[in-house]
């Protein structure tokens, strides 16, 4: 019984997890229309389902102080679209704090943790939701000269609605369609649509003309800036004619009343009332999609890197086979292992395509951290994001909404000034910052830019100095001293805020980058902004990795990072300032020796005419790694490492190559850090792969 519970409050907290991040989304919306974007009544009854779709999801799974928040909410956003509270940021506010503490709520049920208290935020939302309307919209509608058997049947939200458009002086139309029985849900809805892209449809009645055999006829009361005969042009090829209702009255004043319309018999069904239950039909879910525990996907993708483990001993006994003399037995088990790796490619792909999710998953969220601090900062910033659709893997996604969060942070508080402060300068009182994420390779690309005023360089070095990182009479480069502000407990902020200045970070954000093999870069101009940029494979489940070997050992090194492989002998290669360097393609690149990174001991052996450079790179950064021999490709699965190696730099875990075969898998990200960071290999334990 544990167990069936514990599924269903996983289930539970994923779709309301879902409804949350939507519900957030149409907020931000509905903030610009707060601030003097059009009306639009769609957005908000968007959000009243939303709330009313988590009200029943709570109460289907018995979470009664979530149901009653979500209640209340739906009341207030009920009491909106019904015009009975004005749209103001005040109100915009509330709504958010409320669902942020849905957000809370469905936290604390999927931890098993207590819930916290929102008695007072319910207040203060029934107490916004109980405003008075300033005038009866019946009273008005009643005045348009519109027949009133079409005036009773309407909801209270479509007389409403009405009220509104002719205050706004519309048109109002009625437009008759005709639809086959077969296919009249297809047909009306087209009918819908293209009458929503020239106004607003206000209702959608049963009409009171005769339907014909085999026919359904709707009446659609339309309220649109253009006269009949462009909205009749519009719907050309449509199964419907249109009459006007209201002229358009400048000003919005009410129109004075006209002779009757035709309107719907009253024999017609008026449509139920808004909160009555509908009748029961099919209960098949509308949805094709399956929510998966990424836990569960997980097992599966290790279940696929033993099956490429195997695949690669069955490669090695066909050899074998070969090798002893039984071609034709190594030429069937060849074609059944081709079948097989085609069978894995397969399953292999399906698999990873499941893990990839879109990055505005995480952008979304970062929207709401950006309108909070800038709040509590007193600052106005406009956040842009593009390049949302670009896809990770879900793990990926959600190691990087932290890292990003500080980056944000950081942004907000250190990097945009105040709006006074930027208006001096000639900048915009409103600060600019940009998430956007693109594809580069095998790699996704991650920015977040600022227009604020820039790191403070020369602040930096002052406080390098200060606490004996940096010697008084050193000139670092740029890049050297922006490598500071990642270090633990480094801060050039004279005092600590609610979101930084502590100096506590920064350096999480590059560790945690780091653990993610990915690498961070900065970049800054004073008086301009900031750019952080992370580089990340797209995946850390199944990749294609070069083996190769050093002094005896083998190791993998991820395929995605390898740029070229060069033989070279030991004259080939260049000596600057004590480090070897090779030419590549007219460029200069660093060169370490894997054996030196690790300290393995020993000499290369001497029989080797030459040996390999692998250039590797991240980002903009190029790296030769100098190893002895090298081995082939394969792909591979990459397992998490003991506690003995877990805080080694260059290694990022282990995977097993057949035939019980384990090596080191090497974090590309690490070993260049450490290179170009000057980290000294006498530092690092020996590290020895199989």
């Amino acid at each position: 019984m544990a167990a069936d519970e514990g599924r269903q409050i996983a289930e539970f907290v994923s779709e309301a997890e879902e409804l949350i991040d939507s519900l957030h989304r149409d907020l931000f919306s509905l903030e610009e229309m707060a601030e003097g974007k059009p009306f639009n009544p769609d957005l908000v009854n968007a959000i009243f389902r939303g709330a009313h779709s988590l009200k029943g999801l709570a109460g289907m799974f018995g979470f009664s102080e979530l149901q009653g928040l979500a209640h209340d909410l739906e009341n207030l956003l009920d009491a909106l679209r019904l015009g009975k509270v004005t749209l103001a940021r005040d109100l915009v506010d509330l709504l958010f704090r409320g669902v942020e503490a849905l957000g809370r709520l469905v936290a604390a049920r999927g931890k098993g943790e207590g819930l916290p208290g929102v008695e007072s935020l319910r207040q203060e939302i029934l107490a916004a939701a109980q405003a008075k309307p300033e005038s009866s919209a019946k009273a008005f509608v009643a005045k348009s000269g519109i027949d009133p058997k079409i005036l009773e049947v309407l909801t209270e939200y479509e007389e409403h609605r009405l009220s509104e458009n002719l205050k706004l002086g519309r048109w109002i139309h009625k437009v008759t369609g005709r639809f086959l029985l077969d296919t009249f849900d297809t047909d009306l809805a087209a009918v819908s649509d293209k009458l929503k892209q020239k106004g607003e449809v206000l209702s959608t009645l049963p009409s009171g003309e005769a339907s014909g055999e085999n026919q359904i006829v709707f009446d659609l009361i339309v309220a649109s800036d253009e006269p009949a005969a462009p909205l009749e042009a519009h719907l050309q090829g449509s199964p419907v004619t249109l009459a006007t209702l209201v002229a358009a009255r400048a000003g919005g004043a009410p129109p004075p009343a006209s002779g009757p319309v035709a309107a719907p018999s009253a024999e017609a069904a008026p449509p139920a009332a808004e909160g009555v239950e509908e009748g029961l039909g099919s209960v098949r879910s509308v949805s094709q999609t399956v929510r998966v525990d990424i836990r569960r996907l997980d097992v599966l993708m290790n279940v696929v890197g033993e099956l490429v483990a195997q695949r690669n001993t069955f490669s090695r006994l066909a050899d074998h086979l070969r090798d002893i003399g039984q071609a034709k037995l190594a030429q069937q088990l060849g074609r059944e292992v081709r079948t097989f790796e085609r069978k894995i490619a397969e399953l292999q792909s399906g698999v990873m395509a499941t893990r990839m999710v879109p990055v505005s998953q995480v952008f979304d969220r970062l929207a709401r951290v950006v309108r909070k601090s800038a709040k509590s900062l007193g600052k106005e910033v406009d956040l842009q994001m593009f390049g949302g659709e670009t896809e990770l893997d879900k793990l990926l996604v959600e190691e990087l909404a932290d890292p990003l969060m500080h980056i944000i942070r950081n942004s907000l508080d250190h990097g945009l000034e105040p709006p006074a402060e930027r208006l001096l300068v000639g900048k915009p009182g409103t600060g600019k910052v940009t998430l956007r994420a693109y594809p580069q390779g095998n790699h996704v690309v991650i920015e977040v830019t600022d227009d604020g005023k820039g790191i403070d360089l020369a602040k930096v070095r002052k406080r390098a100095v200060e606490r004996g990182l940096l010697a008084a009479d050193a000139e670092p480069t740029e890049a050297e001293l922006l490598e500071f502000i990642y270090l633990p407990g480094f801060s050039t902020k004279d005092g600590a805020s609610e979101l930084s200045g502590r100096g506590v970070g920064m350096d999480v954000v590059k560790n945690n980058i780091a653990a993610l093999s990915g690498v961070l870069e900065t970049r800054t101009e004073a008086g301009k902004g900031t750019t952080i940029r992370i580089t990340l494979p797209i995946t850390l489940a199944i990749i294609g990795a070069l083996v190769i070997e050093c002094r005896g050992r083998t190791y993998a090194v991820p395929v995605n990072s390898v740029l070229q492989c060069l033989r070279v002998t030991e004259t080939e290669l260049s000596s600057i300032e004590g480090r070897h360097v090779l030419q590549v393609e007219g460029r200069t690149v660093p060169v370490v020796a894997l054996a030196d990174f690790f300290r393995l001991g020993g000499e290369a052996p001497g029989n080797l005419p030459y040996r390999y450079v692998i250039v590797v790179g991240l980002a903009e950064k190029r790296l030769g790694l100098l190893v002895d021999r090298l081995v082939g490709q394969q792909d591979i699965v990459i397992k998490p490492v003991g506690d003995l190696l877990s805080e080694t730099p260059g290694v990022a875990g282990a995977t097993d190559l057949g035939g019980q075969h384990t090596v080191l898998v090497l974090d590309v990200g690490g070993v260049i850090r450490e290179s170009f960071s000057g980290g000294a290999a006498g530092r690092r334990t020996a590290v020895k792969s199989a």
